[in-house]
């Protein structure tokens, strides 16, 4: 006679089913949703990869860098630059990335002031915030970098922003799947000093004389960001504007002797007279350029720029000021 085998209960047979989950089984379940780092979120989407499908994982975003954006902007730091990366340190494919900027604490006003872009490696090309990772697609453990680029006009030197401070947020998402997201969140603090006085030596300009001695030069400056056609510029000459010129594309102008204002023209020949370059924009007197150059006298009223300090034989022999000489006579007399 057969063994008689009583059927399972319906509790019998789930503690049954319970019992074939092994340790190892629990554990991964445990370490999955355990796992430290940036920002991430628990997927279980479907994704076909080749001829496979996943159906879980745990995407994971990683934004960082922004803080080498940290900058307070001076008359000669009107920009800063810095490294940033974006990571997928999760176990899925990245897609469709957003980014945005926003004030987290500060004025709004200044963030407004401040203009920012990116380019990729071994490029020039500017990239804005809404293009910047548009058509990103980034698998598990790959990043991209870019350098970001902060700057500022002048005009907010001189402004109500002054002394004011500003810290941005940087907001990064991505889709993992077609029902997930991940995001990461950086931020930088900038700020806008106290204006000066154009310090004393020259900076930001340079001279490209036609010879040592040159009826014509020209004078390029450093423009600000975001600023380049020559009418957005004034410049002048020991304190007196020359007569605008548009007829270049980049901060730069050719002078000639003929512009040098009358009263500082040599008279006599190898005198010398100091001019002071300098160079505000068009809506704000704040000085961005400044450099010095000589005029030197030559034979027949004839005048010349010159690159060089003059020597002090050649200072020794301008003309001593008007009335001198009659006083010295009179003295000797």
């Amino acid at each position: 006679m057969g063994r008689h085998t009583a059927a399972l209960s319906p509790m019998q047979r789930i503690r049954r089913a319970l019992a074939g989950v092994s340790a190892v089984s629990m554990a991964l379940i445990v370490g999955t949703i355990s796992t430290q780092g940036g920002t991430y979120a628990l997927w279980n989407d479907s994704l076909p990869i080749g001829t496979g499908t996943i159906t879980s994982g745990l995407p994971e975003l990683v934004i960082e860098g922004f803080d080498g954006l940290d900058h307070e902007y001076t008359l000669l730091g009107l920009a800063t630059s810095a490294t940033v990366t974006v990571a997928n340190e999760g176990n899925v494919p990245l897609h469709g990335f957003d980014a945005t900027i926003t004030v987290g604490d500060g004025l709004a006003d200044l963030l407004n002031e401040v203009s920012i872009y990116f380019t990729a490696q071994n490029s020039s090309t500017p990239i804005s915030i809404t293009d910047w990772l548009a058509d990103t697609t980034l698998a598990p453990q790959q990043s991209v970098t870019y350098t970001a680029h902060t700057s500022v006009l002048s005009g907010v030197l001189t402004g109500a922003l002054t002394g004011n401070q500003v810290t941005a947020q940087v907001d990064v998402t991505a889709q993992a799947g077609t029902s997930w997201s991940v995001s990461d969140r950086d931020s930088f603090t900038q700020s806008v000093g106290v204006t000066v006085d154009p310090p004393a030596e020259d900076f930001n300009m340079t001279f490209a004389l036609y010879g040592d001695r040159a009826h014509s030069m020209d004078v390029a400056w450093i423009a600000p960001p975001g600023l380049t056609h020559l009418d957005q510029f004034h410049l002048q000459i020991n304190g007196i504007q020359l007569p605008d010129s548009s007829s270049f594309n980049w901060p730069h102008q050719t002078v000639s002797t003929q512009d040098v204002p009358p009263q500082y023209r040599p008279t006599s020949v190898d005198q010398t007279i100091a001019l002071v370059f300098t160079v505000t924009l068009n809506t704000d007197p704040t000085v961005i350029a400044q450099g010095t150059i000589w005029v030197i006298g030559g034979d027949g009223g004839d005048f010349y720029f010159i690159n060089v300090a003059p020597t002090a034989a050649a200072e020794a022999a301008e003309p001593a000021p008007a009335g001198a000489a009659d006083e010295a006579s009179a003295a000797h007399n």
